[in-house]
């Protein structure tokens, strides 16, 4: 069944995308064009309109982005590196800075560059394998798709 909720919620989020890059090339397009298309309207007027115009759409993101919130700056793990024996685990953490009650975290990733040695699960959950080294990646994303990548070091000794 997470299987399923989590296929519905990329179904929602890529929905979402469609109409914020809908907006974001139409919204402003279409009265630009009319006014300035528009040869009634003297050259001058045109002008000032499409100034105003312009002043609008500054103001439609300001907000917009003052709506969605604080975007990531940065991602901070207490230690960069961790050493493991071979069969153990270990839960990733990390801190995002800012840390505000309005930041909100869309997707959270851990990746590990040799899988042969060490997995890591969905949660941040470390499962060592086999002896040697390998890097485990995190990337938070925001809701302004703002990504933050750290990359921790793991030595998985025998």
């Amino acid at each position: 069944m997470s299987d399923k909720n989590e296929a519905i919620e990329e179904y929602k989020s890529g929905i979402s995308k469609w109409w914020v890059i809908t907006g974001i090339l139409l919204f402003p397009l279409v009265p630009f064009a009319l006014i300035y298309l528009n040869k009634k309207i003297n050259k001058y007027v045109r002008g000032a309109l499409i100034v105003i115009w312009f002043i609008v759409l500054c103001g439609v993101y300001q907000f917009a982005c003052i709506k969605q919130g604080p975007v990531i700056k940065s991602i901070s793990v207490p230690v960069s590196t961790i050493s493991m024996k071979v069969g153990t685990s270990h839960q990733i953490s990390y801190d995002v800075k800012p840390q505000s009650s309005n930041l909100k975290i869309d997707e959270v990733k851990y990746t590990s560059s040799n899988r042969s040695i060490a997995t890591v699960d969905k949660k941040g959950n470390i499962t060592s394998i086999s002896p040697g080294k390998t890097t485990i990646t995190i990337t938070v994303q925001d809701n302004h798709y703002t990504q933050r990548t750290k990359k921790i070091t793991l030595l998985v000794l025998k």
